[in-house]
């Protein structure tokens, strides 16, 4: 133990000596996962953005593997313009400073702001615009920041980002054609979508019940009660679930089955008073009458959970929907 703390006490002080021996300050130090004397600490520097791999991996944990496949499934080359090294470069700094911008994107008006993409050559237009009209030099140590990547880092890589980005989404990928011919079922998938984009509400008309009204927040239930119960289901309570977009196409099914069933099944009636059932397929909509209007209100799957997940994949395979 005495050799130990002696050979940690003699790492610190060549730590500290090398750290002031620095020409330039570092942002931020972490531990090293695996201690060695001269190698206590892990630094990110201003810098360091011009080599996030290394970073990323010794201090984040996060590979070459996480990266490409977040690049490619998040099409960041074709919406960004922006390079795989660019992309961990916009990674790293998210999570250098991640208080930070989980604070920015934990107000809807900033998340809002820089959903749209932009080109990585648009930004650096900008900051030569206003480096010129400024009359000063750009600096080329300083990192070119895409606001709208960090936030599509931050939809990636933190847990509160994916399911919120996934929840306020899902009406917009919703909104998408269907392969083929177009039929019937495309009108619910818009609108689903405009219900959930607009938080307003839409109609059906179910063969026994009448009117049935579809909206986006009765009382805490409804659309928003669905979606926000589904994806907390699968992504965060460990069904073996991490694909986000996988996720959010499952709800467009689900939400589409329900519709359906409104539409064209059967009524049972409901333990609780003024509510009805609807199943069909392996799912179940839930309906309850309140001031004298039908409403829905939720959903169950469980009494018939494998048939519910064979239908939620032939609604995807029937038609062909893909989140953007």
């Amino acid at each position: 133990m005495y050799d130990f703390l002696k050979t940690y006490k003699e790492s610190l002080k060549k730590t500290k000596i090398l750290e002031k021996s620095l020409s330039h300050k570092y942002i931020a130090k972490y531990p090293a996962k695996n201690p060695r004397p001269g190698r206590m600490w892990f630094y990110v520097y201003a810098t360091s953005w011009k080599k996030p791999f290394s970073c990323l991996k010794n201090i984040f944990g996060i590979g070459m593997k996480s990266i490409t496949d977040t690049y490619k499934k998040g099409d960041i080359k074709k919406d960004y313009a922006a390079s795989k090294k660019t992309w961990a470069a916009h990674i790293l700094e998210y999570f250098t400073h991640k208080a930070k911008w989980d604070e920015i994107f934990s107000k809807k008006a900033a998340r809002d702001a820089a959903k749209k993409p932009v080109k990585q050559s648009e930004v650096k237009k900008k900051r030569e615009e206003k480096a010129k009209a400024e009359k000063k030099p750009v600096d080329p140590n300083k990192m070119l920041i895409n606001r709208s990547l960090i936030r599509k880092a931050w939809s990636m890589y933190s847990a509160e980002g994916k399911k919120i980005d996934a929840a306020e989404t899902s009406g917009e990928v919703m909104n998408i054609g269907v392969k083929g011919e177009k039929t019937n079922g495309a009108g619910n998938f818009i609108s689903l979508a405009n219900a959930i984009r607009d938080k307003s509400f839409f109609s059906v008309d179910s063969t026994d019940l009448g009117t049935v009204e579809i909206g986006w927040n009765t009382n805490g239930n409804g659309l928003k009660h669905i979606i926000e119960r589904r994806f907390d289901e699968t992504y965060r309570k460990g069904k073996g679930e991490t694909d986000v977009d996988g996720i959010k196409r499952n709800i467009t099914s689900l939400l589409f089955q329900i519709v359906e069933n409104i539409k064209h099944g059967k009524p049972e009636k409901g333990k609780n008073e003024n509510t009805w059932n609807i199943s069909d397929k392996g799912v179940t909509a839930i309906v309850k009458r309140d001031n004298g209007k039908f409403l829905l209100t939720g959903f169950a799957d469980k009494a018939k959970e494998n048939e519910a997940a064979e239908t939620i994949s032939a609604v995807n395979a029937k038609y062909g929907y893909a989140p953007e």
